[in-house]
């Protein structure tokens, strides 16, 4: 109806914003950019226009941008409750935590009862380190209706949780998390953490399987498709798999993959025939769930006779050693080689290689991973 607007009066702003709004609606936000910017071009003024314009940007990861159409529109109006809220929430993607809890506090002063603002506050006071302050306000959020996984999980990271440590994080926790990350990805980690596990893991296949091709690969979390270039040269066709679309949009552009699919790793290598792949590959996917007997099992029957199947864990502190796992702060899974090496027995692997390395950096402090070769 809003287009069949426009054919009558064409460039209206009023109805290029609504249209927006739609197209915001419908997931197409790059779309909704372009009505908006034809919107404000004729009326530069329009908050609500600037407002949505901040949403479009955040869900295409141009947060800076985001940011500064919300601030936009708060120069304008300075109350306007939404425009405040997306730049309290563009903030805290930003690594402005502090700035952003300044602003969800003065919104929580009018909205006591709001579980969306109580969860944000919960998250930024975990990006500042507060983790009795941010447990306080993650319970809040869940009293008052929030997505109790979701809370629960974080809480478990906290130390705080009431039902114990969850097996996995919750699906819509990692694909909201890495739908907003797509656009920024690659570089956040290679220049920013100094992420090295898809190299790292490559040249470990290759030392303990050197000089192999394989007819068919799987690539699990595949993610963007780091892992894409190191394994092209020893496999005539590459499949994956992720939960979050705007990932496997980019890794849809690396022109690598055979298939992508979306979906959780264990449910989608079940469906697939038995012995479907003589490599299967999970660069860092494991750092989101506790418990890796279903994938283990799941990859077994995958995977071909003589197959290989290698991976990264996040290594458990010193004092863990023999723990299963650990959900740490961060709300991502640790696991001891001691436990790595009972469930591949226990499903029929042989422990080829199980190196210690680095995974990346964080807060300026290595991150210790192992990494695993399995046949």
């Amino acid at each position: 109806h809003f287009e069949a607007s426009l054919q009558l009066l064409p460039g209206r702003a009023s109805t290029l914003v609504n249209l927006a709004a739609v197209c915001l609606k419908r997931e197409q936000p790059a779309q909704a950019l372009a009505h908006l910017d034809a919107a404000l071009a004729q009326e530069p003024h329009a908050v609500d226009a600037l407002v949505y314009r901040g949403q479009a940007l955040s869900d295409l990861g141009r947060h800076a941008d985001a940011l500064q159409a919300y601030e936009s529109a708060l120069k304008l109006q300075p109350q306007h409750r939404d425009a405040q809220l997306g730049s309290a929430l563009q903030l805290a993607t930003l690594n402005q935590p502090q700035r952003s809890l300044n602003m969800l506090e003065q919104l929580l002063k009018s909205e006591q009862n709001n579980s969306e603002l109580w969860f944000h506050h919960g998250s930024v006071l975990r990006d500042l380190k507060r983790p009795t302050d941010a447990a306080a306000s993650l319970q809040r959020a869940r009293q008052l209706g929030a997505d109790p996984d979701l809370c629960d999980y974080l809480l478990a990271a906290l130390g705080a949780a009431p039902q114990g440590t969850p097996q996995a994080a919750p699906q819509t926790y990692v694909q909201g998390l890495f739908d907003s990350y797509a656009e920024t990805f690659d570089s956040h980690l290679t220049q920013v953490l100094g992420y090295r596990t898809p190299k790292v893991l490559a040249e470990q296949i290759t030392e303990a399987a050197p000089g192999r091709h394989y007819n068919a690969a799987a690539d699990l979390g595949c993610g963007t498709g780091l892992m894409a270039p190191l394994l092209q040269a020893h496999c005539k066709a590459l499949d994956g798999v992720d939960l979050s679309a705007g990932m496997l949009a980019k890794a849809r552009q690396t022109g690598a993959y055979r298939l992508l699919a979306q979906g959780d790793v264990v449910q989608w290598l079940n469906q697939r025939p038995g012995a479907s792949y003589d490599l299967i590959v999970a660069a860092d996917v494991f750092v989101y769930l506790g418990d890796l007997a279903a994938v283990f099992a799941a990859t077994r029957r995958a995977l071909a006779a003589g197959g290989v199947f290698a991976f990264s864990v996040e290594q458990a502190e010193p004092h863990d050693a023999h723990a299963d796992m650990r959900l740490s702060e961060s709300a991502r899974y640790a696991h001891s080689a001691t436990y790595v090496r009972a469930l591949a027995t226990r499903h029929g692997f042989v422990v080829q290689r199980l190196q210690a390395a680095p995974l990346r950096s964080d807060a300026q402090t290595t991150v210790m991973g192992w990494y695993g070769v399995l046949m």
